[in-house]
């Protein structure tokens, strides 16, 4: 690969609209959109904890690439890119002016299956999931992708409000949402924690949680307890990190209803079980009456 100088990284650079801000050689960097940062910077964090050495990454909607760049700078073997617009900016100019490995590929993320790329060890979802008309159906295809005991990072917009119920907030059509139209899938946190869950993840963390405060943004505190139960509608971004289960965390007939057909055995057993459980059970619980001898 042909080192660009510096005055062809700058000529090109004229040439293309950047999302990302990435460090280019020469002390040069891409004008990407730096009021975006923070979010940026809210990922970081918790791909920070991660120990990238050998591992295979996936980045679903990598945009200019500013984490997959990163997975490889921590010493990733692998990096793919994967985005339904892809950057030819990052393609063009930042791929090669860094000497890069990273491969990115245009598709949308529900043609995304297990065979397409085989499995990796990270995958790095960030700034996706609110924009998707078919979460439940994404999610499930990136867990097939990740193998067990990987790691998923997923930022998003949120609902930062309701926080007792596990909820997702849909605007479209004549419910408007807070961003553009295809902004439409907007979870609070327990209901993003209780779908990962019910995905095949454990140890699903919120790693981070800001909320918009008008031209800026406040950090939140991530424990339970502090958590808005407020019902008015209020949205920020957090960043989640969860791990793949090395076995399965639904009942099999929970999955088998899910993904595939009931098996009648399986369903017999369960009914078995319950009709035990219930002859076990006596019809009055209450305290029984003493009746004692009365001596006149």
């Amino acid at each position: 690969m042909t080192a660009l100088t510096r005055t062809q990284i700058e000529e090109q650079l004229t040439r293309h609209q950047f999302y990302h801000i990435i460090d280019l050689p020469f002390g040069l960097q891409t004008p990407g959109r730096p009021h975006f940062k923070y979010m940026w910077d809210l990922v970081i964090e918790s791909l920070d904890k991660i120990d990238f050495t050998g591992k295979r990454v996936l980045d679903i909607g990598c945009r200019d690439g500013l984490f997959s760049f990163y997975a490889e700078e921590k010493g990733a073997s692998e990096v793919i890119g994967v985005d339904n617009l892809i950057s030819t900016g990052a393609v063009e100019i930042v791929i090669p002016a860094r000497k890069s490995k990273v491969k990115m590929v245009e598709m949308n993320v529900n043609d995304l299956r297990q065979d397409t790329f085989g499995k990796f060890d990270v995958i790095i979802f960030a700034g996706v999931l609110y924009h998707l008309r078919y979460p439940f159906w994404v999610m499930k295809k990136l867990q097939e992708c990740l193998s067990p005991g990987g790691t998923m990072i997923v930022e998003s917009g949120i609902l930062t409000s309701m926080s007792q119920y596990p909820m997702m907030f849909c605007p479209a059509g004549e419910v408007k949402g807070p961003y553009d139209p295809t902004s439409c899938t907007f979870f609070n946190v327990i209901g993003m924690k209780c779908t990962l869950q019910s995905m095949g993840f454990i140890d699903v963390e919120l790693d981070s949680l800001i909320r918009h405060s008008g031209d800026g943004h406040e950090r939140l505190k991530t424990d339970d307890a502090s958590l808005d139960k407020s019902f008015d509608r209020k949205i920020g971004r957090a960043v989640f990190s969860a791990t793949k289960a090395e076995t399965a965390v639904n009942e099999q007939w929970v999955d088998n209803y899910w993904d595939g057909i009931q098996n009648v055995e399986v369903l017999r057993e369960r009914a078995r079980r319950e009709r035990a459980r219930r002859s076990e059970t006596k019809a009055h619980q209450g305290k029984e009456a003493v009746v004692k001898n009365l001596t006149m």
